[in-house]
């Protein structure tokens, strides 16, 4: 079975009015995949959505620095492939806790798994789990943080954060439940092309 990974998913401003056919006033993303989607073939097709998907309703479609697109980019990256979808990042929590809740609504929609964010603490408790080829895969992801938006004191459970005993306790859950387990990190460095020593350091723990 194969495992494919790719980084950030986001929609910058100029990208979304690009998208809008005004002629249906509807939205379609499928463009920006078109030449990508051969490199797309695999078993778990896993992408890292940085944009909430929250709604217009929710202060607009809008790019840098709040980011906030239609969700009809679920559509396109299921229709290009994905089927998971890591939702812990710095802009997850750009159209607030609202935003969290529609997003993961829009993503589910559309078939495709999200993993980092929950709706309830119930949720938050359930690792996901996608078996291809009698192979079991946990899924896990983490953000170092929010872009200084606060998550909600009494719901911890929207996001998940980079807590190294939390990510510790959680992998050997998923061990009891699968062959492997991925975990992914939103950390690091912007712009930079090596790892930090604290990127070693905790990868390694």
């Amino acid at each position: 079975a194969r495992l494919v990974a790719v980084g950030d998913i986001m929609m910058h401003s100029p990208q979304i009015p690009a998208a809008y056919d005004a002629a249906t006033g509807t939205y379609s993303f499928d463009a920006y995949f078109t030449h990508v989607i051969p490199y797309l073939e695999g078993d778990w097709v896993v992408a890292n959505l940085e944009t909430p998907l929250a709604g217009e309703e929710l202060g607009g479609y809008s790019g840098y620095p709040m980011f906030n697109a239609p969700a009809e980019l679920a559509d396109a990256l299921r229709n290009a492939g994905f089927n998971i979808v890591t939702t812990a990042n710095n802009h997850t929590m750009d159209r607030r806790e609202q935003g969290v809740l529609n997003t993961l609504a829009n993503v589910k929609a559309r078939g495709l798994i999200p993993v980092g964010t929950y709706d309830s603490p119930e949720a938050a408790e359930q690792i996901a789990v996608v078996e291809k080829n009698e192979i079991a895969m946990a899924f896990l992801a983490y953000t170092y943080g929010t872009n200084g938006i606060p998550i909600p004191e009494d719901k911890p459970y929207l996001v998940n954060l980079i807590d190294e005993a939390k990510i510790k306790a959680d992998i050997a859950r998923a061990r009891e439940l699968a062959d492997v387990v991925t975990v992914s990190l939103h950390f690091g460095n912007e712009y930079h092309r090596r790892p930090s020593e604290e990127q070693k350091r905790l990868s390694a723990e």
